[in-house]
């Protein structure tokens, strides 16, 4: 973005700006959307649009984002339904999981975003997600020290995070994926909970040396 806004009508120019991306794209694809369609479709000259965006990239940027806080915020409400003193590691592995890939499945404009991969492999929102579930596990795993205390904790959770992410990427961005959501999840909530149990069972085995 070329520069933020300050004042409430120009927030508001580019809140039009950027939902007017993401109608624009559903409406022609990535491919043939330019910055004079986005323009058109939120009723504003592009001399406007240029003020605040330099290309489309841009716009598609800030529309990552935007999505981006809308399935952190429903993450956010559903950590706020539960007790994380009492939920297992696996139960909250995979709640937030299927509920990720059911606010992706949900958005349009998102599933033909994973299916042009290079603008997501070079935008920041996805570095979110990770370190969103980086924080979020960590502060589990930290109220939950004595019955995991992981070794390099930190390390074992950034591996983790962009190992899942990648694969859930490559899962929605497909046509005709090879299981379900639902089967995915199961699988990768298999493959990651080892990966911690075997951090704890090497500070385990450290106390009892």
């Amino acid at each position: 973005m070329r520069k933020q806004p300050k004042q409430l009508r120009s927030r508001l120019l580019v809140k039009k700006l950027i939902d007017a991306t993401g109608r624009t794209i559903h409406q022609r694809g990535v491919e043939f959307t330019t910055t004079n369609h986005i323009a058109e479709e939120a009723g504003v000259d592009i001399a406007s649009l240029y003020q605040y965006f330099t290309n489309k990239e841009d716009l598609v940027a800030a529309l990552m984002e935007d999505i981006i806080d809308q399935i952190l915020k429903q993450v956010a409400d559903y950590i706020a339904s539960i007790d994380m003193r009492t939920i297992e590691p696996d139960v909250l592995i995979r709640a937030v999981l299927m509920l990720g890939i059911n606010a992706v499945r949900a958005n349009p404009v998102i599933m033909q975003l994973a299916r042009q991969s290079q603008h997501l492999s070079v935008n920041r929102s996805m570095g979110r997600l990770e370190r969103y579930a980086q924080q979020l596990a960590t502060m589990y795993f930290t109220q939950h020290f004595r019955r995991f205390p992981i070794e390099n904790l930190h390390l074992r959770l950034y591996i983790v995070s962009i190992s899942v992410f990648a694969t859930i990427g490559r899962h929605v961005s497909e046509q005709s994926p090879i299981s379900s959501d639902a089967d995915l999840v199961d699988a990768l909530v298999e493959m990651v909970m080892p990966f911690f149990e075997k951090g704890t069972a090497q500070v385990e085995g450290l106390g009892k040396a």
